[in-house]
């Protein structure tokens, strides 16, 4: 059976005797948000920073859907990391999931974040 406490936790495997953690998956998440940021500019950081701002006050809560409806030029792939760095400073928390509403989400389950800055 596969558990994760959060987000930002390592995956835990039941193996019969206890929990083990694995941190494997946490390690390749976080090196490959380090490689988007590092390539990322710093307006497209700060555009979408400010984004998840006035919606996450406006709405109370904000999805990578919400901030790809309103930021079409920004890279795709720094929407996840800008919402998890936001989370780290303590302005959104996990509030469930949604289901993606573009195309190419395929209505998968994504995170809907709580604004709580």
């Amino acid at each position: 059976m596969i558990e994760t406490a959060s987000l930002f936790e390592p995956v835990s495997r039941h193996d019969g005797d206890g929990w083990r953690l694995d941190p494997s998956g946490v390690i390749a998440r976080d090196e490959a948000i380090a490689t988007v940021e590092a390539a990322a500019d710093d307006w497209s950081r700060k555009v979408i920073d400010q984004a998840i701002r006035s919606i996450g006050q406006t709405r109370g809560h904000v999805t990578s859907a919400d901030l790809r409806d309103v930021l079409p030029a920004v890279p795709p792939n720094l929407i996840g990391p800008r919402l998890l760095a936001a989370a780290r400073r303590g302005l959104l928390i996990d509030d469930g999931m949604v289901k993606a509403t573009h195309a190419a989400g395929h209505a998968r389950r994504i995170v809907r974040w709580k604004w709580i800055g």
